[in-house]
């Protein structure tokens, strides 16, 4: 009979062991999640921050562009004359 106690005790805590180490690893697994969820938010603010770097470079070409464009045509004129 104790022998029978002692094994019942044994698995009781055997499996309050197992139970501990699921609880662990769900907050291991949640804090995870969380963590991934910070950097998607933070990889998704910095491709809109560089998107916008993007378009303001875009725009600074255009201007460039259009002023090389300006300065050929006043040469042409001036050559011109």
């Amino acid at each position: 009979m104790k022998l029978t106690a002692r094994e019942e005790k044994e698995r009781r805590q055997q499996e309050r062991n197992q139970l501990l180490r699921e609880r662990d690893a769900r907050k291991i697994a949640e804090q995870d999640k969380i963590d991934l969820r910070d950097q998607v938010l933070y990889f998704r603010d910095q491709a809109t921050i560089l998107q916008k770097e993007i378009d303001k470079l875009h725009i600074v070409h255009e201007r460039t562009q259009i002023s090389q464009e300006e300065i050929n045509l006043m040469q042409l004129q001036i050559s011109q004359k």
